[in-house]
């Protein structure tokens, strides 16, 4: 209600400082929310969501950069085709989602697999 509430509240032109944290405290809520389901449905988990899981600290140190080159793209793309905010908002947030997801896949699970075969190979210390 309070992501929606906002989303409207801004596509309206309305200027309010703490928009900022009332997003935050709508996706946290939606997290709080996810988590209380999979802890009452502990044979429903999804693959995907527990992938994204996985992926959430990648997500979390790359969505700024990623986030401000998807929204430049989307930008420009929507004053040709006409996007609504809200669309190119949702969609920014899906492709950095995704963006983050695939540096987790390709970047960071190597990394750390590599790092690994490196310290297992290290000679034990006396």
């Amino acid at each position: 209600v309070v992501l929606v509430a906002c989303l409207c509240l801004q596509s309206a032109g309305v200027a309010f400082a703490g928009f900022p944290l009332a997003y935050g405290l709508a996706f946290g809520g939606i997290l709080a929310g996810a988590t209380q389901w999979e802890a009452r449905h502990p044979g429903l988990s999804l693959p995907v969501i527990a992938f994204m899981g996985d992926a959430s600290y990648t997500i979390y140190l790359a969505h700024e950069p990623v986030m401000g080159v998807f929204m430049k793209l989307f930008l420009a793309t929507a004053r040709v085709t006409h996007l609504p905010r809200e669309v190119v908002y949702c969609l920014v947030l899906a492709a950095t989602i995704g963006a983050g997801c695939a540096l987790y896949k390709w970047v960071e699970v190597p990394l750390l697999r590599f790092c690994r075969s490196l310290l297992l190979k290290r000679p034990a210390a006396i």
